[in-house]
């Protein structure tokens, strides 16, 4: 055997065995992607910047998973089965919440460790390995951080239907100018909501149904 198949045996090996140490659920797009993901049920809902803090002694994961927390904390409690935060932004709560989350082996959920200003994290985010048309409803945490997912990323990681929800003005103002493929609605709560519009092959299926009761009932 080579050196370099050699090497390249061991760096496998070492990141697999650093995978055996840390829970199954914690997806970190630094490393390549694991062979088996253990996906939450669907519908598939993301929190972009959480899984990485704490407020009042409670993790973000404790606080989105478990209901009746008082209205103290301020805070929406959104319903989430993968958790987005930035890798880098406070390793202090992200360690945390995956001591939370090893406490906590039956909980079906994900956290995924991804920068969302680096092109390279986001390629991996919106692969086929990855999210690609898995996402029903992506949100945000409050104080939201890192950078916005463009119209392309969103596209590319809804279902047809898929929400992207904003409640930041700031942030939204990245979406002021709506692209073609999504609906944009501004609601009464100051909430932007942007659907992936119900188009493609599934779209292309339903008009030929519609198609083929309509000349049903004329042979009728």
């Amino acid at each position: 055997m080579s050196r370099k198949r050699q090497k390249n045996d061991t760096e496998e090996q070492s990141v697999e065995s650093k995978r055996s140490e840390q829970d199954k659920r914690v997806i970190d797009l630094r490393v390549p992607l694991p062979r088996y993901i253990p996906w939450p049920s669907e519908p598939l809902h993301m929190t972009l910047c959480a899984g990485d803090g704490v407020q009042q002694g409670k993790t973000d994961i404790e606080y989105f998973t478990t209901k009746g927390f008082p209205k103290s904390f301020n805070r929406e409690n959104k319903s989430t089965n993968i958790f987005c935060c930035s890798p880098d932004y406070n390793k202090h709560g992200i360690s945390e919440n995956i001591k939370y989350l090893n406490d906590h082996p039956e909980l079906k959920i994900l956290l995924v460790l991804c920068d969302t200003t680096d092109p390279g994290h986001l390629e991996i985010f919106a692969s086929e390995h990855l999210f690609k048309n898995k996402l029903s409803v992506i949100q945000e945490d409050m104080a939201c951080y890192g950078g916005a997912l463009d119209y392309n990323i969103l596209y590319d990681v809804l279902v047809p239907g898929g929400q992207y929800i904003l409640d930041d003005a700031q942030r939204m103002r990245n979406y002021s100018d709506c692209d073609a493929r999504f609906e944009c609605d501004k609601q009464a709560s100051n909430k932007l909501v942007i659907t992936k519009k119900m188009t493609g092959a599934g779209t292309k299926t339903m008009k030929k149904c519609k198609k083929r009761r309509k000349s049903r009932k004329k042979l009728k």
